[in-house]
């Protein structure tokens, strides 16, 4: 419990501080509206902030799930290509997510990511999850692990959800897709399985999850 604490408070002053480098960050998936996903790599350099900025106004944005070289998920964000401003929380709580210029490593390698069609409507987040009947904490780990596998759909295969589930989980979504989230699924070693499909996650999320 202390080594996550101390995980969550040390992310939270790299992500969110001016000019700071996110250190321990090997990579990050950038999410587009229809689906597809593309791996920035870089390092701590892709997470690196500048100056504060306001919420953008215009232009969609990605979504953004950066990992850490454990291979860990670690919060969640939005990435605005047109103004180039990201917005980062490791709080998966938060309601306001704090805005910074990004440095210019990540427009200058955003890559493939830059052509994703972007979201224009409020992101779709889990507000509450329980797993096999008890209610679960929105860790930085739990609740991007899940939205990730269901926002990048495309990535998704039909597949029959093992019996018994090792993790049974029921979740509540707010956003505009909320109603197309799936409201109960099942996290097996390979996978998390959802209304006839198998939707892929990180094993490292899969081995500290069922440990919790």
């Amino acid at each position: 419990m202390a080594r996550v604490v101390a995980t969550t408070c040390v992310l939270t002053a790299l992500l969110l501080v001016p000019s700071a480098s996110a250190k321990g960050i090997e990579h990050a998936i950038f999410v587009g509206a229809d689906g597809r996903a593309v791996d920035v790599g870089g390092g701590d350099r892709i997470m690196r902030a500048g100056k504060a900025a306001g919420f953008p106004k215009q232009g969609g944005y990605l979504l953004v799930y950066p990992f850490l070289r454990s291979g860990l998920p670690v919060g969640t964000g939005r990435y605005y290509p047109v103004s180039r401003i990201a917005c980062f929380s490791v709080f998966r709580v938060s309601v306001h997510l704090p805005c910074y210029h990004a440095a210019p490593y990540l427009p200058a390698h955003l890559g493939r990511a830059a052509a994703l069609p972007r979201f224009t409507k409020a992101p779709t987040r889990i507000v509450h999850l329980v797993r096999n009947g008890v209610t679960q904490a929105l860790d930085p780990t739990a609740a991007p692990t899940f939205e990730l596998a269901f926002a990048h759909w495309r990535n998704a295969r039909e597949a029959t959800a093992p019996e018994p589930c090792p993790l049974s989980y029921v979740a509540h979504w707010a956003g505009p897709e909320a109603a197309a989230r799936p409201a109960s699924f099942c996290l097996a070693p390979d996978g998390v399985y959802a209304d006839g499909k198998r939707y892929p996650v990180s094993p490292q999320a899969y081995a500290k999850l069922v440990k919790s």
